[in-house]
């Protein structure tokens, strides 16, 4: 009778629950807590989580539109490169997360060919790019590539950086993205006789087949000791994502071959720059894998590289909002470096269009930008922003076009020349 009142007595240390009344009532060393309370604790602990458990695995995805939002704020126009990017660094994102979910269909991957003439992006969307990416991102250059057993870099070694991306993480750096830049240089170069063999054209573009379908492959890493040997780490290249990009000088010219046309005065006098653009731009649409074969690269390279995007030459008004609009545009940064110097630095809209303008003269895209301006304001960056009780310089199109001295105003409400000779009061 005695043991009846005992068990009866028992109830829960928290809730103060019988233990007739819950379904079951855990002992302790002297308190007792109930089924109820144990699951309450858990969903305290549960929601005081900030981030889920890394045991999963999967990586975080943003969405494809979200991606390009992104871009948008570093690069100008190229609108279908930034789309079919997004989607595919989404759906390789996507991709990873399925198979670690175990699903009976595999999807496989689809390696990205950039074309597009230098200076339009194409290395710029892959930086920014990179500043997005929850996964490894490394970015190489083709011209330094060669044939095993030949002087210069190893095929494997574009997997070092993101080896290197992914702190010496080996499952992690298997799922990465790899962006091989200059890769029109490993073209195969038809001047080759039989006895010479093309190391640093076909032989590489044999050597990266492999890389771009899958399979493994052994990256030399170098011992963190001193004069340590590289030692050998073998990775899987199934899911990891292959971006390519080339500026493929001349294949206009290929394009129009196959289509029956004739060149349209791409050297003439008479094209003029805005038509050559149409034309090059017309053509760039046009472009299809039996040109990239004509051109020297291989027909087994092509096949795994079955998205191709191509990339429009930049016209003066894209040159001009490249000038003015992304993040880190280069009106920003000449006005970041007089603001330090206290100076407030201003460029009239004719003065934009007269860069721009120069710029299309070099036929380098947006890298002319930087050329036109830095010898347009290379006197004024001496001179300008340490003259005593400056406020504002304007720059206008004379500067740009014909050397003229820029409009300087001083704190003391008159208006002065580099000479510091003094002119109008406003």
């Amino acid at each position: 009778m005695s043991d009846v009142k005992k068990i009866d007595s028992l109830f829960c240390s928290f809730c103060r629950k019988r233990q007739q009344d819950v379904k079951n009532l855990i002992s302790g060393p002297s308190h007792y807590i109930c089924d109820e309370c144990v699951h309450v604790c858990w969903q305290v602990i549960q929601g005081g989580k900030k981030e889920a458990p890394v045991s999963s695995g999967k990586i975080p995805l943003l969405k494809p539109r979200e991606m390009k939002a992104f871009l948008d704020k570093y690069v100008v126009g190229q609108e279908k490169a930034k789309q079919v990017l997004s989607v595919a660094v989404y759906n390789h994102c996507k991709r990873i997360n399925m198979q670690l979910s175990e699903l009976d269909i595999e999807i496989q991957k689809s390696n990205v060919l950039l074309v597009g003439p230098s200076g339009t992006g194409k290395t710029l969307l892959a930086s920014s790019l990179s500043k997005i990416l929850k996964v490894p991102f490394t970015c190489v250059d083709a011209t330094a590539l060669t044939e095993a057993g030949y002087v210069g870099e190893d095929v494997t070694s574009v997997l070092q950086g993101l080896l290197a991306a992914s702190k010496g993480d080996v499952k992690k750096a298997e799922k990465g993205i790899v962006y091989i830049d200059e890769v029109d240089k490993i073209a195969r170069k038809t001047a080759c006789s039989g006895n010479v063999r093309d190391v640093s054209g076909e032989g590489v573009q044999q050597a990266l087949l492999k890389l771009l379908e899958g399979t493994q492959v052994y990256v030399p890493v170098r011992n963190h000791q001193r004069n340590g040997s590289p030692r050998p780490v073998p990775m899987r290249t199934d899911d990891i994502l292959f971006i390519c990009a080339g500026s493929f000088t001349g294949i206009e010219t290929i394009v129009h071959q196959r289509l029956g046309k004739h060149r349209l005065g791409f050297d003439s006098e008479k094209t003029t720059t805005a038509n050559a653009s149409v034309i090059e731009q017309s053509v760039s649409y046009r472009l299809q894998p039996d040109d990239l074969i004509a051109y020297g690269m291989i027909p087994e390279f092509v096949s795994r590289l079955p998205v191709v995007v191509t990339l429009n030459p930049v016209a003066q008004d894209d040159l001009v909002a490249i000038l003015e609009k992304p993040k880190d545009a280069l009106i920003k940064q000449y006005k970041k470096l007089f603001a330090l110097e206290g100076v407030q630095l201003h460029f009239e809209p004719q003065a934009l269009h007269a860069i721009a303008q120069k710029a299309i003269a070099y036929q380098n895209g947006a890298r002319g930008l930087r050329t036109v301006m830095d010898s347009a304001l290379l006197d004024v960056l001496y001179r300008v922003p340490f003259l005593r009780n400056l406020h504002m310089c304007t720059v206008t199109e004379g500067v740009i076009l014909r050397g003229e001295e820029p409009a300087l105003s001083f704190r003391s409400h008159r208006m002065r020349h580099l000479n510091n000779q003094p002119c109008k009061t406003f």
